[in-house]
């Protein structure tokens, strides 16, 4: 006779399966090895369009050190413990269109040391394929960093943006 597997045995079967899609990235600070400055902050932007409507969609995020997550303009999480990925529903802020995500990251420590945010997320639109939106070299950084309020993005950085720079883990 069969075992029936737990809703935990069934995900930890499904987690085994997915092949983690992002890369750390930061700004220029970090080009060629280089070290980011202490408190430095910056934005990074990853713009993409959805053709169908979503039916599930979830990430996870972690930046080092620090980072707050907005999607089209609304903040749905913050996270300053860069070792642990946090996982956000992003089901009911994605819509069929233009999307935007912006993360406010901020690399912490008293001199100079390794920068990174780490974003990857599954979007399972309503005819059923699966998108992957993941950091990496794609996305956009700006040091003019978005006007906030009350958990909302009340003006977008109009800075000029250029492309994000992969890092490599240290």
């Amino acid at each position: 006779r069969r075992r029936d597997q737990t809703g935990r045995e069934r995900g930890a079967a499904a987690a085994g399966q997915i092949k983690p899609a992002g890369e750390w990235i930061w700004g220029d600070s970090a080009m060629s090895g280089r070290l980011p400055p202490e408190e430095e902050k910056i934005a990074l932007r990853k713009v993409f369009t959805l053709k169908q409507a979503v039916e599930h969609a979830v990430a996870v995020v972690t930046c080092d050190n620090a980072f707050e997550l907005y999607v089209n303009n609304r903040k749905l999480s913050q996270g300053d413990k860069w070792q642990n990925l946090t996982a956000v529903s992003l089901a009911g802020a994605l819509r069929q269109g233009a999307n935007t995500l912006v993360v406010i990251a901020t690399n912490g420590g008293s001199g100079p040391n390794v920068a990174g945010l780490y974003f990857d997320a599954r979007v399972r639109l309503a005819d059923g394929p699966e998108m992957i939106v993941a950091s990496d070299a794609t996305w956009e950084w700006s040091g003019t960093l978005p006007a906030t309020k009350e958990g909302r993005m009340t003006a977008a950085a109009d800075a000029a943006w250029k492309p994000a720079i992969p890092v490599r883990a240290q």
